[in-house]
């Protein structure tokens, strides 16, 4: 089985209408979006990952950078052995040092997909 194609799909967060939790004055600016990722395999398989990049005043990131993350790491992906988990995330972690929202997104979506090569449940 391998990796044939990974889609990055941007999902807003409109929850708060822009307001933030942390304090009702403060307007999130760029508003909150949550990254999710899809990888799929030549068996039709597919595992999906998620991330949300907090507001830059909480940490210095931005949500697009998740984006361009997936998209750094999308090289590292295609045509490998799903179940080669633990080497891509080695390699993931080399490539990008840092950007562990990035590097999550994939990693969970990898794992969605041994869960469903093996038919179980990820807990």
């Amino acid at each position: 089985m391998k990796i044939t194609k990974i889609t990055v799909y941007t999902v807003p967060l409109d929850s708060w209408d822009g307001a933030s939790r942390y304090n009702d004055q403060q307007v999130l600016t760029p508003a909150l979006n949550s990254t999710v990722v899809r990888l799929d395999t030549d068996s039709g398989l597919f595992g999906i990952g998620e991330t949300c990049t907090p507001p830059p005043y909480y940490l210095p990131t931005l949500t697009d950078e998740a984006e361009i993350g997936i998209g750094y790491l999308a090289p590292l992906l295609v045509g490998r052995d799903p179940l080669d988990r633990g080497v891509i995330a080695h390699q993931m972690k080399e490539s990008l040092r840092g950007h562990g929202n990035v590097i999550s997104a994939i990693d969970m979506a990898l794992w969605d997909l041994v869960g469903k090569i093996h038919n179980m449940p990820l807990y």
